[in-house]
């Protein structure tokens, strides 16, 4: 992409809604303050909406900032069976990971008032570089079937960044449009999904918007949005290419977004690979 697209993308304003759940655990505050510091950063009209077991307005309260309150318990002594306690009037006893599902109701809601929504767990880091890369590449990643993908990462204590997800190094190169992508056909979850007004009027429709699909804990169903290689949507996920200082293609660091507490850096299984990163126009 040339300098010249870079600029248009830019300098396109969105109207953008950001979901986030937040079962309240006071010292995990300082990761939901740093996701709103970079959703505020964004140069676009951002509404910010927040799916929380208690009123969070004297820890986080901006006017962008709509706190929705549910009033799930630490432990849900109902367990998991979510839709009927809830047709009953007992979601209180409901199984607290459900809280990650509540924010559907208001996306559907509201979809007509958004160019962009996304979902986010409470620790993502989203920032403009990851929106400068989607904003830029998702229409014709769409247009091919595919899912435009991002990647978490964790930096450990020697600054050696790491993925946390994927324990597979992607070794396909696909050509779209003119582009090289990297396509990661391990594991398309990254903690939160992103999409546009048009797609995700789509995936409202189908039954994986109401989480009728195996493969995932409460939680993950709700982050991994239509992502999911079990999922009929996508052909795949790609990841963007950019030329390193000696011409190589490397994976662009736009598709990176941190995982803020690094919790997975001794995890035996996750955080094996290392990241050789290039830095590109976004």
């Amino acid at each position: 992409m040339g300098i010249l697209d870079t600029f248009i993308f830019k300098a396109i304003k969105v109207k953008i809604a950001a979901h986030i759940t937040f079962f309240f655990v006071e010292h995990r505050l300082k990761y939901l303050r740093q996701v709103i510091e970079n959703l505020n950063s964004l140069p676009h009209d951002v509404t910010i909406f927040i799916y929380s077991n208690t009123d969070l307005s004297p820890f986080v309260s901006q006017k962008n900032i709509v706190n929705k309150i549910y009033p799930y318990k630490k432990k849900g002594v109902l367990g998991y069976n979510q839709g009927f306690w809830n047709r009953v009037g007992l979601t209180p006893l409901v199984h607290p990971y459900y809280l990650t599902w509540e924010n559907r109701k208001i996306v559907t809601e509201r979809i007509e008032e958004f160019d962009v929504q996304l979902y986010l767990e409470d620790d993502i880091a989203f920032t403009d570089q990851n929106l400068g890369y989607w904003l830029a590449h998702k229409d014709a990643c769409l247009r091919n079937d595919y899912n435009p993908g991002f990647l978490r990462i964790e930096y450990a204590p020697d600054s050696r960044v790491l993925l946390t997800d994927i324990l597979r190094w992607p070794d396909k190169i696909i050509t779209l449009e003119g582009k090289p992508y990297l396509l990661n056909d391990d594991s398309s979850y990254c903690g939160f999904w992103i999409y546009d007004r048009q797609e995700l009027k789509k995936f409202i429709t189908t039954k994986e918007w109401k989480f009728e699909f195996d493969g995932l804990g409460i939680r993950e169903k709700s982050a991994i949005g239509w992502n999911g290689g079990m999922m009929s949507r996508y052909k795949g996920t790609l990841l963007p290419l950019a030329k390193d200082a000696n011409g190589e293609l490397q994976l662009s660091s736009s598709c990176l977004v941190h995982h803020i507490p690094n919790t997975y850096i001794n995890d035996p299984v996750h955080c094996r690979i290392q990241l050789p990163i290039t830095v590109d126009i976004f």
